[in-house]
């Protein structure tokens, strides 16, 4: 589903849709991510995935609202994309998705 972005908060809304706080904690830990790297996660999953991280740096980031509008439009579009074009693949092709993101700046 592809979507015309107006601005920041709108993409925010859309990101977060997919989430509450409640999935914030819902992380697992690294232990169980290393022994699967090559399994793979459907689009909902990815697609989930990426608004529990929207959600984490919008809402549990402190730092989140003082970053430049460029930044954060950066950062969401990248997010946004892949949301996006969500599709079956690995855990360790979804990790290499979001070090653009992650990487610093």
């Amino acid at each position: 589903m592809k979507y015309k972005i107006q601005s920041i908060s709108e993409m925010e809304k859309i990101l977060l849709d997919d989430t509450d706080i409640q999935d914030i904690h819902a992380i697992k830990s690294n232990e169980v991510v290393e022994q699967n790297l090559t399994k793979k996660i459907s689009a909902e999953q990815v697609r989930k995935d990426i608004s529990v991280i929207a959600r984490t740096l919008i809402k549990g980031y402190c730092g989140w609202p003082f970053h430049k509008e460029l930044l954060k439009h950066t950062i969401l579009t990248r997010l946004l994309n892949i949301y996006n074009n969500a599709s079956e693949i690995s855990v360790e092709n979804f990790f290499e998705l979001l070090k653009p993101i992650i990487k610093k700046p």
